[in-house]
C-alpha cells in the first residue's frame, strides 16, 4: 500500500462543533488570469485561488504570483471575514512559481501536494503532506491528514464531505485536479491541466508543461465527469463536453457562460 509522507499532525484552532454543516462549499476567492500577445508573449497572469469549507475547515487550493503584492489575496480573504490564521491547510494543484507564492503569509496551514513535485524543497520546514497518488480527503480536523488512496474513480456526485484528488501528470509530473460536490453539482478545480475555457475547447496544453502529450486525455477525464470547471487562470465555466469527429475538439456546452462561483450551503 502507498503511503503518504507528512511531517507532524494538524495542529491547529478549530471551531467547536454545532451549526456548520457537514457538506463542502465551494468559492472563488480570486479568479485567475492570464493575458497572451502574440508580439509580447506572456503579459500577464496569476493563478486561480479558491476556498473550500466544510463545517468550519478551510482549505485554499492554489494561491498567488510571489512577485504581486500579499494584500490583493489577504483583501479577497478579508472581505470573507477570513484572515491567514483562518485557513487551516492549503492544496497545491502544482508547485510552479506562480501558485505558491506568499506561502509564508499562511505559516500555520498545512501545505498539500504531490510528492513528485521538483520544487517541493521550498517547503522546507513548513508542516506538509504529501500525496503518493490519487486521495479521498475528509474536510475535517481530525482526518484531513490521513487521505484514503482511491486511484478508482469514486461517485463524484456523493462525495459529501470529502474532495477528490486526482492525480493527473503532464503540466507537471504532480499535477493535481481537485473534485467536489458542491450544491448537487460536481465542480473541479483543475489547476494548469486547463488554463481557461478556451484552451479546454481547443484541448490546447499550456506552455511550460512538462509532458504536454499527457495533458489532452487528462483534460477529457477532467471535462468528462464535471459539470463545473475552475480552471487555473480563468473563471469558471459549465462544461458538457462532447467531441466532434472531424477535429477532436473539446466543445463546451453554453461556451461563453462563465460563472461566479459563491459559497453555496444547505
Amino acid at each position: 500500500m502507498r503511503k503518504h509522507r507528512h511531517e507532524r499532525t494538524l495542529a491547529r484552532p478549530f471551531p467547536a462543533s454545532g451549526a456548520p454543516p457537514r457538506s463542502v462549499t465551494l468559492a472563488v476567492v480570486r479568479p485567475g488570469l492570464i493575458e497572451i500577445s502574440p508580439v509580447e508573449g506572456v503579459k500577464e497572469f496569476w493563478p486561480t485561488c479558491s476556498l473550500l469549507e466544510c463545517a468550519g475547515f478551510r482549505v485554499l487550493v492554489d494561491l498567488g504570483h510571489p512577485k504581486e503584492d500579499p494584500e490583493q489575496l489577504l483583501s479577497a480573504l478579508r472581505v470573507r471575514g477570513l484572515e491567514p490564521a483562518d485557513i487551516h491547510a492549503v492544496l497545491f494543484t502544482h508547485l510552479h512559481p506562480d501558485h505558491i507564492g506568499h506561502k509564508d503569509v499562511f505559516r500555520h496551514a498545512l501545505f498539500v501536494f504531490h510528492q513528485d513535485e521538483r520544487l517541493a524543497f521550498y517547503f522546507k520546514g513548513d508542516r506538509t503532506l504529501r500525496l503518493s497518488g490519487s486521495v479521498l480527503l475528509d474536510l475535517s480536523p481530525e482526518t484531513f491528514s490521513r487521505p484514503r488512496v482511491s486511484e478508482e474513480w469514486p461517485a463524484l456526485r456523493a462525495l459529501e464531505r470529502h474532495v477528490y484528488v486526482r492525480h493527473c501528470p503532464g503540466h507537471t509530473p504532480g499535477s493535481l485536479a481537485v473534485f467536489a460536490a458542491v450544491g448537487g453539482r460536481v465542480h473541479a478545480l483543475a489547476g494548469d491541466i486547463i488554463l481557461n475555457r478556451d484552451y479546454c475547447e481547443r484541448a490546447i496544453p499550456p506552455g511550460s508543461s512538462w509532458r504536454p502529450a499527457l495533458i489532452p486525455e487528462q483534460m477529457r477525464l477532467i471535462a468528462g465527469r464535471a459539470d463545473v470547471i475552475v480552471p487555473g487562470h480563468g473563471a469558471p465555466f459549465e462544461c458538457r463536453p462532447q467531441r466532434t469527429k472531424d477535429t477532436g475538439r473539446l466543445v463546451v456546452d453554453r461556451p461563453g457562460t462563465e460563472l461566479a462561483i459563491t459559497e453555496e450551503r444547505s
